[in-house]
């Protein structure tokens, strides 16, 4: 989530991705192919397998501090702007996001697991991403990662911490924060690693397979687990663990649909080739993940705002879970009006803060050169 010097298909696959967040947080209304690659089969380990594919090796002190600066400061900030938002909206009797900040148990899950107020819940993978970082730099010290034998001694290591990880959240361990934050931690660190080792190793022997081959074999894994699972392939909301219906096939699927997308987007890449606002939503997939949540409950405000005043189109909106969170998906018109509504309100508050970050910028050297 952090931009390095990334390569034009890895642009056109962070953009795929956050816009299939937005898309899931709205009940899937667009669903890229999603019958066959179900988003939440394999979208969030894709996203920790991109920022995996640009880890660079530095000491362990300087990778804390980057991601301190990158990660955990600006997660911290937005964090804090959501609480404002809440607090405001719950003092004018609008809706009641707020959750009281002030105490250690919060602030424990504000470290650990989460943010505080619905309105900023998609940050949980911002504070997941951290900590998968900050250990597997930790791990790259100890274990001397890198080397080749090294690299494939511990994918094998990770990929069966990953199973017990599963295994035992299946049975109910994740039910604690301390727990969930080690579990959660312990199996997305298979895919941060697997995202090194594609840069490293893998990418130049899949970069030049054919197309054809690689995505149909892809469909066809996908589709024989779907005609014997069912949706039982998903495992919903990873930022809790809670819900996996096994112990592997989430290791396969999330396989299977980063390689499909992975080769769809180095084609479009290949045939498109640089557009602005592909670069524009990937490099600012931190600020999307954190503010889209507040676009995409205007339509449900506004249905919100009509139910209040008797019209009867709305006369069966759930007015008790919409006061009490920001995960409501009321309609389906409401729901895909709220998917470009989030797109929309994220990329303008992206180019307001670049705008600002030059505006400091000049300032700051305006004043060096006085």
């Amino acid at each position: 989530m952090e931009k390095m010097n990334r390569n034009q298909t890895f642009q056109w696959l962070e953009a795929l991705a956050i816009l299939m967040v937005l898309d899931d947080h709205m009940s899937t209304r667009i669903g890229i192919l999603s019958s066959i690659f179900p988003y939440n089969s394999f979208y969030m380990p894709m996203f920790v397998f991109i920022s995996g594919y640009f880890y660079r090796d530095k000491p362990v002190i300087q990778t804390i501090r980057h991601k301190v600066r990158h990660l955990l400061f600006p997660y911290l900030i937005w964090a804090f702007v959501g609480e404002i938002i809440s607090y405001l909206l719950m003092r004018f009797n609008i809706v009641n996001w707020f959750v009281n900040p002030f105490s250690i148990i919060r602030v424990k899950q504000l470290f650990l697991i989460d943010s505080l107020s619905s309105i900023t819940g998609a940050s949980w993978f911002v504070i997941m991403l951290f900590w998968v970082s900050i250990g597997y730099g930790i791990l790259n010290s100890i274990l001397q990662l890198g080397k080749k034998n090294n690299d494939y001694i511990w994918l094998l290591l990770s990929i069966i911490i990953g199973f017990i990880s599963l295994k035992f959240c299946i049975t109910g361990y994740n039910t604690s924060s301390l727990r969930l934050f080690l579990l959660r931690t312990a199996w997305y660190l298979q895919f941060y690693h697997m995202g090194r080792m594609f840069h490293c190793y893998w990418e130049k022997y899949i970069i030049n397979k054919r197309l054809l081959y690689i995505c149909s074999a892809c469909v066809g894994i996908n589709v024989l687990l779907i005609c014997v699972m069912g949706d039982r392939i998903n495992f919903y909301s990873t930022g809790g663990m809670g819900h996996f219906n096994s112990w592997w096939i989430p290791l396969i699927t999330s396989i299977t649909g980063t390689l499909f997308w992975y080769k769809v987007m180095q084609l479009a890449a290949s045939k498109i080739g640089q557009e602005p606002i592909i670069d524009f939503i990937a490099e600012n997939t931190f600020t999307i993940m954190e503010c889209h949540l507040v676009f995409l409950n205007i339509p449900n405000f506004y249905a919100y705002y009509q139910f209040l005043h008797g019209n009867p189109v709305y006369a069966d909106f759930p007015m008790k879970i919409f006061i009490h969170g920001a995960w409501l998906r009321y309609s389906p018109n409401t729901r895909l009006l709220g998917w470009f509504c989030g797109l929309l309100g994220s990329l303008i508050v992206a180019y307001l803060l670049r705008r600002l970050k030059v505006f400091i910028h000049v300032r700051a050297t305006s004043i060096k050169v006085k």
